[in-house]
């Protein structure tokens, strides 16, 4: 009988522990991140960008695209999904990552992200990134914490 009790002391606990933290992940609770590494090594998690976003950490709330990779490895591996000027022909974009025509470093990153802070520059975070449509959210949470 105490194991039949225990058992079910066990159960109920993670069955409320299942409820709470769905209800903080699907409330954005940035403590509880729930990522999925699929066989193939494709990581899933939520779409929004989720903080606290590290420059060595992978970036665990994105699109697709860069969800799973740091900030580094974005610009660095990443090649546009869409020309990152409006005209620019494809042979000098596609199949390019950002470090064939930018000398991007850290610093100079953050000084971009940075950019997001301010209200001026918010519209500018509703249009979409060409290396994944919410990385300039991941590099706005980026800059809040000062780049670290």
């Amino acid at each position: 009988m105490k194991e039949i009790r225990a058992g079910l002391v066990i159960g109920l606990f993670a069955a409320l522990l299942g409820a709470v933290a769905s209800g903080a992940q699907d409330a954005g609770d940035p403590a509880v991140i729930i990522l999925d590494v699929e066989e193939d090594g494709e990581v899933e998690g939520p779409e929004e960008p989720v903080g606290p976003v590290r420059w060595d950490e992978p970036l665990t709330g994105s699109a697709e695209e860069i969800r799973g990779k740091t900030i580094e490895q974005v610009f660095t591996e990443n090649s546009p999904l869409f020309p990152p000027l409006e005209g620019l022909p494809e042979e000098i974009w596609k199949a390019q990552t950002c470090t064939t025509c930018h000398e991007w470093t850290r610093e100079r990153i953050c000084e971009q992200a940075t950019n997001y802070l301010n209200p001026e520059f918010s519209e500018n975070l509703t249009k979409p990134h060409p290396l994944g449509g919410t990385f300039k959210a991941n590099l706005k949470l980026w800059a809040e914490d000062g780049c670290l």
